[in-house]
């Protein structure tokens, strides 16, 4: 899931990922959400504190935000 948030899975990482399309099945949505979720709460504070890129920093941002609601709907 991280590798999905960072937007790299793209038909050569399916391809190399034996098993992808089942174990994408397998995995509860709201897994899949919250492994997002810790990856958007990493990037937001590496772009804000680390980076100091305050553009990306609030992409991130936005994303935490979107998937915070998502979570929430689903509790």
């Amino acid at each position: 899931m991280r590798i999905k948030d960072y937007g790299f899975v793209n038909q050569a990482f399916i391809k190399g990922y034996n098993g992808f399309e089942s174990e994408m099945k397998r995995v509860p949505d709201i897994v899949k959400s919250f492994y997002q979720y810790d990856t958007a709460v990493m990037l937001t504070l590496l772009f804000y504190t680390e980076l100091n890129d305050k553009r990306q920093g609030e992409l991130a941002k936005d994303r935490l935000l979107a998937l915070y609601k998502t979570i929430k709907l689903a509790l």
